[in-house]
């Protein structure tokens, strides 16, 4: 080792003596070696080994130590013995074998970053390899590859080094930025940027203030300071007041703004949004920025570019900045939940699903009401509803999950595009599903009797299978005559009423048509229908799927009583009732425009409020005990929004005689 010329070998070798003489009862040997690795390598720094270490020493091996001049002047270890605890010390993991060794497209680019744990969402892998590629070529050079990934872990161990003091920061914030020491109006110090909030660290003294909360920004002002000497510096005005914050960051600023911008931008969409999942995103964003502006030093190609580069990897900055924000949803969208937060491809929410919790006590560990999401991939991903944090995924069916349904206080069926019925005991994760088979077409949706003894399943070729509840057995069977596309069925006072694309069919439990429905406009064309309700009053409401028609019959004798005109709509494809209000899901009006749910007083039928929080077609719908509305959406934005209904509803919740 003392003959080896290159540092890099050699901190290999300071490395793996250090850990012969740890592993050899010699401590203070090994925590020498490892002290040495600040100058030649600090990556190479076992920080977790070097705490563990020192944890196990006796007493008088950890007087001996505090009295050796390398412990004394180094800050590595000085961090170690003043940071507590917390549950984000995970181990940083660097994966450089894993870095190509050649040219890589988007496709490969997509596959290291999901190896390397660098970014899983294809949109926002989409964005950094048009950055890293300045948008001019169809593949990455391993040599940018390499330098963005050094850049990037390198940020990720200083931010990790850095110690805030006890009270300054939350458990699920993380230092996403380090300044340099830079002179600030609060002192000589650094800067540190986390997802909720600025903080200033005074130099030596280890003081910590909050500079502002990102939400309390007002604007960023990048300007010159000094009369003789002009230094690049920003400052930071705050809401409702006159005070300002000025850092000098010199050549950092330009991007200390890019990153305070983003963060700050992604902060006020998630809360005006309800959409928690962005601060999530905006910081792996922040992380991405910076490392790409680190990397440019080092590629020539890069730097040539770089302010447009980092620029194109400003999503929330840029969509806050483009799109206005909707100011009809406040006081009603409660909340957003991301069910593809870490799907590499976006799924749509094909089916939701609440449940109000088991009444047995918490033991069964299933006493909170849960959210269900059934997602286009087969997953079911299933939430805690007064938390909104995931809990556990039942079953990869083999094609979509596109019905979920409620039977008893234990189970949940589910029917997916595999021809299969799913029986989940919610109670018993561990239990082995129950997989009914029978169907010969794909699965469309699920109904019950009232007395929760049978369901019936339905396939889009007409197939309807009576189920025992008890038994999971086979009751019966029947196949409606010249059906194509079923799309859904309810069990409403002793009968089956089945909706297809063109009729709605009134069906006797043995499979005979008692009455049929169709939806004609002025000409007699015969229009798609999208779902149907009827509601306490005897109505049965019918939407067009592509169409903007709504009509309101009589349920008995199917007498048009009117027919409703959505102005710039194409069509309808979820509705659910809540107490005297109907709520009905829509399609885009086209790309870019988000849908729509209507919402209609079933007494006047008048439209009194559409909301907007999806980005992609409305498919799903439920209600959580009549003061909830939740509503998922296709693969385009697949996410759900909870609603409060109480803001529309004036009365006490009604039930339909099923």
């Amino acid at each position: 080792m003392e003959t080896c010329k290159s540092l890099h070998t050699r901190a290999s070798y300071l490395y793996l003596r250090g850990m012969l003489y740890t592993a050899c009862d010699h401590p203070i040997q090994g925590l020498e070696d490892f002290h040495s690795l600040e100058v030649y390598d600090r990556r190479l720094f076992p920080k977790r080994e070097a705490v563990d270490v020192i944890a196990s020493l006796s007493v008088t091996n950890r007087e001996v130590l505090h009295q050796n001049d390398f412990y004394k002047k180094s800050e590595m270890f000085k961090k170690i013995s003043q940071k507590k605890p917390s549950i984000l010390d995970e181990p940083i993991i660097m994966e450089f074998e894993k870095i190509p060794t050649k040219p890589v497209d988007l496709h490969g680019f997509s596959d290291r970053c999901d190896k390397l744990n660098i970014a899983s969402n294809n949109d926002t892998i989409g964005r950094l390899f048009d950055s890293l590629t300045l948008g001019q070529t169809d593949v990455l050079e391993p040599d940018t590859f390499s330098a963005f990934y050094q850049c990037l872990k390198k940020n990720e161990i200083d931010c990790h080094e850095v110690v805030v003091p006890e009270g300054h920061m939350d458990q699920t914030e993380r230092v996403l930025k380090l300044s340099a020491v830079i002179r600030t109006d609060y002192g000589t110090g650094h800067l540190v940027l986390t997802q909720k909030r600025l903080l200033f660290i005074q130099e030596g003294l280890q003081e910590c203030k909050t500079v502002i909360l990102l939400r309390d920004i007002q604007e960023l002002e990048k300007f010159q300071q000094g009369t003789f000497r002009r230094v690049d510096a920003l400052r930071i005005h705050a809401n409702e007041s006159n005070n300002s914050f000025v850092a000098c960051l010199k050549e950092e600023r330009n991007c200390w703004y890019l990153l305070i911008r983003e963060m700050w931008s992604g902060k006020l969409m998630a809360e005006e949004l309800k959409d928690y999942g962005i601060i999530q995103q905006a910081a792996q964003n922040v992380t991405h920025i910076d490392a790409l502006i680190q990397s440019a030093e080092e590629i020539p190609t890069l730097s040539t570019n770089i302010d447009k580069a980092a620029e194109h990897l400003c999503w929330f900055t840029r969509i806050r900045t483009v799109e206005p924000r909707d100011s009809k949803n406040e006081g009603v969208l409660q909340h957003r939940v991301n069910p593809n937060m870490y799907e590499k491809e976006q799924q749509a929410v094909e089916a939701l699903l609440y449940t109000p919790g088991s009444k047995m006590g918490d033991h069964d560990g299933d006493s909170t009401p849960k959210l269900w999401c059934a997602m286009g991939n087969g997953k079911i991903r299933v939430y805690d509803a007064s938390t909104w944090i995931l809990e556990y995924e039942y079953i990869k069916a083999e094609d979509r999950v596109v019905c979920l349904l409620s039977v008893g206080e234990t189970q949940v069926w589910a029917g997916s595009f595999d021809t299969s019925v799913y029986v989940i005991d919610q109670h018993q994760r561990a239990a082995p599903l129950r997989r009914l088979l029978g169907h010969h077409d794909m699965i469309c949706d699920l109904t019950k009797t009232s007395d929760n003894r049978t369901v019936y399943s339905a396939s889009l070729n007409g197939q309807v299978i009576a189920w025992n509840v008890g038994t999971l057995q086979e009751m019966s069977q029947f196949k409606l005559a010249n059906v194509k596309t079923l799309s859904a069925i309810k069990f409403i006072k002793g009968n089956l009423w089945c909706c297809t694309r063109d009729s709605l069919l009134v069906v006797e439990e043995n499979g005979g048509i008692v009455r049929q429905l169709q939806h004609k406009d002025s000409t007699g064309k015969i229009l798609k229908l999208g779902d149907f309700l009827i509601t306490p009053k005897n109505q049965l409401w019918t939407c067009c799927s592509e169409t903007s028609k709504i009509a309101v019959w009589d349920a008995d004798s199917f007498q048009e009583l009117t027919t409703i005109d959505v102005k710039g709509c194409r069509g309808f494809t979820k509705m659910i009732q809540v107490h005297d209000k109907l709520w009905v899901g829509s399609k885009t009006a086209h790309f870019g425009v988000d849908a729509s749910i209507y919402i209609f007083n079933t007494e006047s039928r008048e439209e009194e409020k559409d909301l907007h929080a999806h980005s992609d077609s409305i498919r799903s719908m439920c209600t959580a005990e009549n003061r909830y509305v939740m509503s998922g959406s296709g693969s385009r934005d697949g996410k759900v929004a909870i609603w409060r209904a109480s803001a529309f509803s004036r009365r006490a919740a009604l039930t339909v005689d099923t």
